[in-house]
Order: C-alpha cells, then sequence, then structure tokens
C-alpha cells in the first residue's frame, strides 16, 4: 500500500530554492500479478464506521541543484477524520474523508503559496470497495486540493488493498496499480506492485487484530510546465512496512517507508536535475 504522501513527485517547480512538492497517487487497480491465497477461515473486510486518524509523514529530500546539494527535511502532522457509511451497494460503502487540519514542523519551509489553514475542513467524497480501492475521491473545494496537491495528493492509497474474498492469518496477495495524477504542476503516471503477507491474531491493548507485511516498488514518469519552463520527470523506488486491521475491519494505521530516486530534466535549457527522497509515514487511530 502506498500510505498518503507516498512519493511520486506530482508537481515540480523551477530550481528556485522552494520544495519539489509531493502527492499520492492512486487509481483504478489493473489486474494482480498473483492470485490470492487466503485460508477459509473468518474472511476479514472493512466494515462502516467512524475513525479519526492522525498522520505523521517525515521527508528527507536531497536535490542536486546547478548551485549545489539542497537538503530539505519536511514534517507534516495531519488530522483526518474517517467515516464508512453501510450499507454496501455494488461499489462497495460510501467513504468521507475530512481533513481536520495539517500542522507543519517548526523547521519545515512550505512554498509561500501553500496555505495550510485552508486544509481545514476539505474533504474527500467516494466509494470504498471491498478490496480497500477508493473509488473516484472528490474534494469538496478543487482550487484548495489543487494548491495542497504539493503537499497532500488525497486517499486514493491510504486503505490498504485487500483481495476481494477478504483476507485471514497467513494470507498472501500481490496488488498491481496504475494511476495518473493530474492535480499539481504536472501530470505523472505512478505505476507500484505491492506484495502482502499476513500473520497470526494479536491483541495489543486488547484490540483483536492482523497485521499485514507489504513491501514492492514503484515508477513514476511525468511532464508539466511551472516558472516558465517545461520538464519532464521518472524515477523509481522501493516502499515496505506494517499495518493493522481489526477483526472487525477498522483499519487501524501502520508505519511505512518510501525510497524513490527521481530525475527532472527542463526544456530547453536541458538540465537535468537528480533528486532522492526517502519517506516515513505514520497512520495512528486517535481516540
Amino acid at each position: 500500500m502506498r500510505i498518503s504522501l507516498a512519493l511520486a513527485a506530482g508537481a515540480v517547480v523551477a530550481c528556485g530554492g522552494t520544495i519539489a512538492p509531493t502527492s499520492t497517487a492512486g487509481g483504478p487497480p489493473i489486474p494482480a500479478s498473483a492470485t490470492p491465497s487466503i485460508p477459509q477461515s473468518a474472511p476479514l473486510r472493512y466494515a462502516p464506521g467512524i475513525t479519526r486518524y492522525l498522520i505523521t509523514q517525515r521527508h528527507h529530500v536531497d536535490q542536486q541543484l546547478p548551485t549545489g546539494d539542497q537538503v530539505q527535511e519536511i514534517g507534516l502532522r495531519t488530522y483526518v477524520t474517517a467515516v464508512i457509511i453501510g450499507p454496501a451497494d455494488v461499489r462497495g460503502y460510501a467513504v468521507s474523508l475530512t481533513i481536520d487540519s495539517i500542522l507543519a514542523d517548526s523547521a519545515t519551509v512550505l512554498p509561500p503559496t501553500v496555505d495550510l489553514q485552508s486544509a481545514r475542513g476539505l474533504r474527500y467524497d467516494g466509494r470504498l470497495s471491498p478490496s480497500g480501492q477508493l473509488i473516484d475521491p472528490r474534494p469538496s473545494d478543487v482550487s484548495i486540493a489543487r494548491n495542497l496537491a504539493q503537499l497532500f495528493g488525497g486517499f486514493r492509497t491510504f486503505y490498504p488493498k485487500l483481495p476481494a474474498a477478504g483476507v485471514a492469518p497467513g494470507a498472501s496477495w500481490s496488488d498491481s496499480t496504475e494511476a495518473t495524477d493530474t492535480t499539481g504542476a504536472a501530470v505523472v503516471v505512478d505505476r507500484a506492485v505491492s506484495h502482502y503477507v499476513t500473520g497470526d491474531w494479536e491483541s495489543p491493548s486488547g484490540v483483536r487484530q492482523l497485521g499485514i507485511q507489504v513491501s514492492g516498488g514503484f515508477t513514476v514518469s511525468g511532464s508539466g510546465a511551472a516558472g516558465g519552463a517545461t520538464f519532464a520527470l521518472s524515477g523509481t523506488g522501493t516502499h515496505a512496512g506494517r499495518l493493522q486491521l481489526s477483526a472487525a475491519g477498522r483499519f487501524l494505521g501502520g508505519s511505512t517507508t518510501d525510497s524513490a530516486g527521481i530525475v527532472i530534466t527542463f526544456d530547453p535549457q536541458g538540465m537535468a536535475i537528480p533528486r532522492h527522497q526517502i519517506s516515513h509515514t505514520t497512520i495512528a487511530v486517535l481516540p
């Protein structure tokens, strides 16, 4: 699963010292590369409910600019309320995810055009399929969502992907996705393959849950315009982590790490900017 701000380089700015934005990519899955292997007992699926989350992100960005290396540390905390509404229809449950607030660490320098206060109350409505695919999430304010796309691209890959038949201890499956992100200054195509393995039931703090180990790789490619110049980008990366799903069908969050290398090429100068980013994301359930 690619959580929330996993790197997709959804927009790029000319090399003037501002960050090359990150965003989340997601979309309809292409056929999975492996047939799910699932025990027949107690298949687990998503269920209706209301859950508040804290998404904590730490991004380390290293860009090789013509003037020298530029290193940035970006820290964000996003408070989200997720509402899954039943009963489900043929496309799944109605779902609404609302940003309560986004806070930046004191050392984080954001582009002057990004207004984190505007994120308060921004809502994404869509459908949550039985497999965890967020279908057609639409923001309540398109202009605000586009402005925040430099840091936050939406929730398309927020929920872990599950096989349609559900999961149980000892399951393993793979998921392949291809998505096009148009929310930023670039049109970016993100292709990812993820492999999942579940362990046995656990009960930390008295909550019965199933741990899900995830690992995989992804590629990004795209083009756009910013600062009066056109550019193209391409890169590859890996992602890995551990997520949790309760026995009641509630996503309990987890932690993931993404590492990616991207090259941004500007025309007509022909200037290439290598960029490496490591992102750590933790999702925790709030009371």
